[in-house]
C-alpha cells in the first residue's frame, strides 16, 4: 500500500470540507452498512451508548448515531472537517486527533466506529488496536475500508493514456486479515458501484471527497486530448461510467 503523508491528507480533506456532503454518496452508502451492523449489536443492550466516530469527516455517521439518542464523540485529523461537523451540531464532543494515537483513556466508549478512514492510516494493525483499546470490554469496534481491485474501471482507462499510477494502492484483503491477527474479529466483504454521466464526473467524485493524495501526483491540468482518450477507453455500462469500490466491514470484539 502506498504511504500517504497524513498532513497532505488532512489538507486535502480540509479543502473539500465545504463541498464534501454533496459528493459523499459512497461514504453514506458504506456508512449505512456499518450502522446496520452496529444496530444489530446494540439491540442486546438497548440503552444510551457513548460512541466514538473516528475519522468523522463532516459528520454523516455522527448525525445518524446522535439522532438515535446516542452520545457521540466526533474525531478527525482535519480541523476544517471537524469545524464543519461542529457547525452542523452532529455530535456531543469534537476532538482533533489521529486514529493511530487516539487521545482517550482505555475503555472510554461503548462502541467505536470508523467509516472509510483507516485507509489513510500508515498501519491498519495500530489503528485497529487503538479503536479496540478505547472500547469497553465486551464492546465492539467497527470500521470500513477500501481494498484492492477498487477503481479498476478508472485504472483500465488510464492505461490507454500512460503507464503511470493514478490511483492509490489499497490493501489486499489478506493484509487486512493479517493486521487484525490476534483480535476477535469478523471481516465482511462487499462492493459498491457508483455511476456517472461522464468521465470528468468520475474524476471530480474523487477530488471532491479529498481522495486525490498520491505519493507522486501528476502536476498541471489535464488536457482535452488526455480527457478524450481517457473517456473513450473507459469501460461503460448502459451509457454510464461505473466506478466500483471493493470494501470490507471489520467488526472487532474487545475481549
Amino acid at each position: 500500500m502506498s504511504i500517504v503523508d497524513k498532513s497532505s491528507v488532512a489538507m486535502a480533506f480540509g479543502r473539500a470540507a465545504t463541498r464534501y456532503d454533496s459528493a459523499s454518496e459512497l461514504q453514506q452508502r458504506v456508512g449505512r452498512v456499518l450502522i446496520d451492523a452496529l444496530v444489530e449489536k446494540m439491540m442486546f443492550s438497548p440503552h444510551n451508548h457513548h460512541i466514538l466516530d473516528a475519522g468523522c469527516g463532516t459528520g454523516f455517521l455522527s448525525h445518524e448515531l446522535k439522532a438515535n439518542y446516542q452520545t457521540v464523540t466526533a474525531l478527525d485529523l482535519s480541523s476544517e472537517m471537524l469545524e464543519t461537523a461542529r457547525m452542523k451540531n452532529v455530535a456531543d464532543h469534537y476532538i482533533k486527533g489521529d486514529i493511530e494515537a487516539l487521545p482517550f483513556e482505555d475503555e472510554s466508549f461503548c462502541f467505536a466506529v470508523s467509516n472509510l478512514a483507516v485507509q489513510w492510516c500508515h498501519h491498519l494493525d495500530v489503528a485497529a488496536r487503538e479503536l479496540t483499546r478505547v472500547v469497553k470490554k465486551r464492546g465492539y469496534a467497527f470500521f470500513t475500508t477500501i481494498v484492492d481491485h477498487s477503481l479498476f474501471e478508472l485504472d483500465e482507462a488510464w492505461r490507454a493514456v500512460d503507464d503511470r499510477k493514478h490511483t492509490l494502492d489499497f490493501l489486499k484483503t489478506d493484509a487486512v486479515h493479517e493486521a487484525l491477527s490476534g483480535l476477535s474479529y469478523e471481516l465482511i466483504p462487499f462492493t459498491e458501484t457508483l455511476y456517472f454521466d461522464d468521465c470528468i464526473s468520475v474524476l471530480r467524485s474523487l477530488q471532491n471527497i479529498g481522495a486525490t493524495t498520491l505519493p507522486e501526483r501528476r502536476q498541471g491540468l489535464m488536457g482535452r486530448s488526455v480527457l478524450k482518450t481517457l473517456s473513450d477507453a473507459y469501460p461503460k455500462k448502459d451509457g454510464k461510467f461505473p466506478l466500483t469500490y471493493h470494501l470490507v466491514l471489520g467488526v472487532i470484539r474487545h475481549e
